[in-house]
């Protein structure tokens, strides 16, 4: 019904409210908003994590190079290494 009477997203309270006076307004809930976004983030880092360590994983397979090898080029630990390809888990088994 506001939207017929035309209220618009981003229009001031006010003329909002003077557009459809019966509107129900919603508090907001910042605190709610913050976890959704804290949870896409660590979403986006693990994909993008992912993505790396499969990348990694098929260079290795590529160009047979061991753990010990792909860690030095990378100046790394081989733990380190490691690590990184144990984020692929089950979704890419190798």
């Amino acid at each position: 019904i506001a939207r017929i009477r035309g209220v618009r997203s981003a229009m001031p309270m006010f003329k909002a409210l003077a557009l459809c006076p019966e509107a129900v307004v919603l508090k907001p809930r910042m605190a709610l908003y913050a976890d959704l976004e804290g949870m896409l983030e660590d979403a986006q880092t693990v994909a993008i994590k992912r993505v790396i360590a499969w990348q990694l994983d098929q260079l290795m397979k590529r160009q047979a190079l061991t753990k010990v090898e792909l860690a030095r080029r990378m100046n790394t630990s081989r733990a380190a290494l490691d690590r990184l390809l144990d984020l692929i888990g089950p979704l890419y088994p190798r």
